[in-house]
């Protein structure tokens, strides 16, 4: 399967598993996209678009450790509002709620519209 093909079915995965409301439903789509995910990654590790998928499906799994680590490589690279809203949901997660508002007022600083 070529890579374009490849990341049209995770684009489809992660819809599916947004809108999916079963629970264990949910969470085997997520596994099945950090799966695909991490595959398309080792082909093209610094993919950003990707990662920062990657990032949210670790959310999803209530993963935070392991989304932490990529949002905060991720920050080095990009300030983007994907990455910003990832942030502050993770450290919303850990209970660290300044922080979170503070990724929050540099959406809005910015100006940035979350997809989300």
């Amino acid at each position: 399967m070529d890579l374009k093909n490849y990341k049209s079915i995770i684009f489809k995965l992660d819809k599916e598993q947004r809108h999916e409301k079963d629970i264990d439903k949910r969470r085997l789509l997520l596994l099945t996209l950090k799966e695909r995910l991490e595959g398309v990654l080792e082909i093209l590790p610094n993919d950003l678009e990707m990662r920062t998928k990657l990032m949210y499906v670790y959310i999803g799994l209530n993963d935070i450790e392991g989304a932490k680590n990529i949002a905060y490589g991720l920050l080095d690279k990009t300030n983007s509002r994907d990455i910003l809203n990832g942030l502050s949901i993770i450290e919303e997660r850990t209970g660290n709620y300044n922080q979170a508002i503070e990724y929050i007022d540099k959406i809005l600083e910015k100006n940035l519209i979350i997809k989300h």
